[in-house]
């Protein structure tokens, strides 16, 4: 992914398979119409096949600091980098992580859910985004749970973490708020596939597969592919969008 932003003219790239697919995000700087290589931002927690840089994204009301995802399939984790006005560069300034120990209340099924384990992770931080001292870090296969007691179909329910700044710095962050979404959503949907965050107002996509297709509830999801790849198969989707608003001490 790629973002531009103005301390002065620079770009930022992520590259996931770098280094063995321990992952980098390369910053540019512009200079004499030329995009030069200017620091290299790597995950102090980040190892082989980690999958740091799958996702970048940069604050935009002025801060300048800098977030980091993956795509790893095990534990994983986001990076907040800040910006230093002094020396023009970015330092790691904390590591965000998923919290499993959380109570999980979905208040529209019947029986209790159940917390991914390592065999089914919970893809926290395949997107994340900040705005000012907020940050929202998605887990798009967080959470199993059964529909009803004695159901033997489980749901795989997404989640979207909010964190507030804890100093004016943001060197560091607390958790708010951890959202499954509402009784609107489809039951499996991967909640927070993808986030962005402006001002006070946060959007949130949810994507459903269906294989197969057994409803005509939608037509026009039929067949539908996300790329021209030849050997991939084709699949019906019905996506829908939270938008959340930030209150004093929530998101709703």
């Amino acid at each position: 992914r790629t973002v531009s932003f103005t301390v002065a003219p620079f770009l930022i790239v992520g590259s996931s398979n770098a280094l063995s697919r321990k992952g980098a995000a390369y910053i540019y700087t512009q200079s004499a119409n030329t995009w030069v290589h200017y620091q290299t931002l790597t995950g102090s927690n980040a190892g082989s096949g980690s999958l740091f840089g799958s996702i970048v994204k940069i604050d935009q009301s002025g801060s300048n600091r800098i977030i980091v995802g993956n795509g790893a399939t095990g534990s994983a984790y986001v990076y907040v980098f800040g910006y230093n006005t002094s020396s023009g560069y970015w330092t790691e300034s904390k590591i965000l992580s998923s919290n499993r120990t959380l109570p999980q209340t979905l208040n529209f099924i019947s029986c209790s859910p159940y917390i991914t384990s390592s065999s089914n992770p919970d893809g926290y931080g395949n997107s994340v985004a900040i705005y000012g001292d907020s940050i929202a870090v998605g887990a798009p296969t967080d959470t199993f749970y059964y529909e009803y007691t004695g159901s033997s179909v489980y749901r795989q329910r997404g989640a979207v973490y909010f964190y507030q700044s804890c100093n004016s710095s943001g060197t560091d962050w607390y958790l708010l708020q951890k959202s499954f979404g509402s009784e609107d959503l489809r039951k499996t949907n991967k909640l927070a596939m993808s986030i962005d965050m402006y001002e006070t107002t946060s959007i949130v996509s949810s994507t459903y597969k269906n294989y197969p297709y057994s409803s005509s509830y939608i037509l026009n999801t039929l067949n539908k592919k996300y790329d021209c790849n030849v050997f991939d198969n084709e699949y019906d989707t019905l996506g829908q969008i939270v938008i959340y608003s930030q209150s004093t001490s929530s998101y709703n």
